[in-house]
């Protein structure tokens, strides 16, 4: 039989221990959750950018940075899976995120959500309406965009830059 006695000093060691012990172990956890996420992307055309992306007013906010306004509600929302392995598609697709400061193949094989917005210019240069709709799609991850692009909505349209 065994018999265990603790003092006071002793008995405040083990806690403290043990409470750093789950400190760091929360930290951990935090920063495992929130890791390989950029929060904000830098080019030298369109300078330094915020990516937060967490809800409509965050994405509204997104887009009013590049001076668009979505028209309406998500159009569209989808689960999507970033290849493991690019294709020449989805590597000329990279080659425009990275001329916008984001890198997709830093999230192969992960999930996102992809939302397509239906935009405008929300400060018009001329008073002519605009001749075909705009779409705006963004691939978003952990709250954050990381890849996005402006379209027409029609097929085989070029994918432009934000």
């Amino acid at each position: 039989m065994f018999v265990f006695s603790f003092n006071k000093k002793t008995l405040r060691h083990v806690l403290l221990g043990v409470l750093a012990l789950v400190f760091i172990i929360v930290l951990a956890i935090f920063i495992a959750g929130n890791s390989g996420v950029k929060k904000e992307a830098s080019t030298k055309n369109l300078g330094t950018y915020s990516l937060l992306a967490k809800n409509r007013a965050d994405i509204d906010s997104f887009l009013l940075q590049f001076d668009y306004i979505a028209l309406n509600d998500s159009v569209k929302e989808e689960d999507i899976k970033i290849p493991k392995e690019f294709n020449d598609v989805y590597s000329e697709y990279n080659e425009l995120q990275k001329s916008q400061g984001l890198d997709l193949s830093q999230y192969k094989g992960q999930q996102a959500k992809q939302y397509t917005f239906m935009v405008e210019k929300a400060s018009p240069h001329s008073t002519e309406e605009p001749t075909q709709q705009l779409y705006a799609v963004l691939i978003v991850r952990k709250g954050y965009v990381i890849g996005g692009h402006l379209e027409t909505g029609l097929e085989n349209s070029e994918l432009m830059g934000f």
